[in-house]
């Protein structure tokens, strides 16, 4: 994944004033965000290698966490869509 970020980095150096550069750079926010959830719900769903002692509320408050990051990613990049700078 950091190679498709430096790419879509590199694009938003380039390019940050064209829609496409926004998109993919974010679209490359969002996937990286929902990669690190889904490891995240593999760790967490039945103590998979998470320990015994950790309190649920702990477990759920580390998924809303995870999982605010690409929704908001994915907010922007709608938003820089259908409004780019």
């Amino acid at each position: 994944m950091v190679f498709q970020e430096l790419i879509s980095a590199a694009l938003m150096g380039e390019y940050g004033g064209e829609k496409i550069s926004i998109i993919i750079y974010g679209a490359t926010l969002v996937l990286a965000g929902l990669a690190f959830n889904a490891i995240w719900v593999y760790v967490s769903t039945n103590y998979r290698l998470i320990d015994q002692r950790v309190d649920p509320k702990i477990i759920k408050l580390g998924s809303k966490v995870v999982i605010a990051a690409p929704i908001i990613y994915l907010i922007a990049v709608i938003t820089a869509f259908i409004n780019p700078l």
